[in-house]
């Protein structure tokens, strides 16, 4: 979870120089978004190293095209729900609640109950509470997971049984 009161930025350091060495790590992908193409963290946002700080890419892109740093408590929304996407038209000032409320993690209300309407590959009803479990950030049929396992133990039985029938054998 990002900090909810960054840092403060001046706009200032973001010079030409600066702003070009930060635009040449990005491309245009489909929809509007410019992505960051170069280090990311494990959530996907990218990082770009300034004054001797990593700041979010996204975060740089904005003060870099408003002349403004986001005030204290609020946060930058990716409108696109691409989080290496710089594109300040996809970028909105809002609170921690807002931007929980609008996101794609479990904890999010409205990917709570995208998910819970959802089938699995294999067409199980994921809407019951206990038809599904989450194991890290990925969510798991029940169903598909027991049938992987009775698979795994038949294949297992079957390897058994043939080496005692080559040991008898032999």
């Amino acid at each position: 979870m990002s900090n909810p009161t960054p840092r403060p930025l001046d706009p200032k350091l973001l010079t030409e120089k600066v702003m070009a060495r930060f635009w040449i790590k990005t491309e245009a992908a489909p929809g509007g978004c410019i992505v960051w193409t170069a280090a990311k963290d494990q959530r996907g946002y990218g990082h770009f190293a300034l004054a001797g700080k990593v700041w979010v890419s996204h975060r740089i892109a904005f003060i870099a095209a408003r002349g403004i740093d986001i005030p204290a408590g609020m946060q930058l929304d990716h409108l696109c729900r691409v989080r290496a996407c710089c594109n300040v038209d996809h970028l909105e000032i809002v609170t921690l609640e807002e931007n929980t409320l609008r996101g794609d993690s479990l904890s999010s209300p409205t990917r709570r109950s995208l998910l819970m309407d959802a089938t699995c590959q294999r067409g199980h009803d994921m809407s019951l509470p206990d038809a599904w479990r989450v194991y890290g950030k990925k969510r798991f049929c029940r169903l598909c997971a027991m049938e992987k396992t009775r698979v795994a133990n038949r294949r297992r039985d079957a390897e058994k049984r043939a080496e005692r029938q080559a040991l008898k054998a032999a």
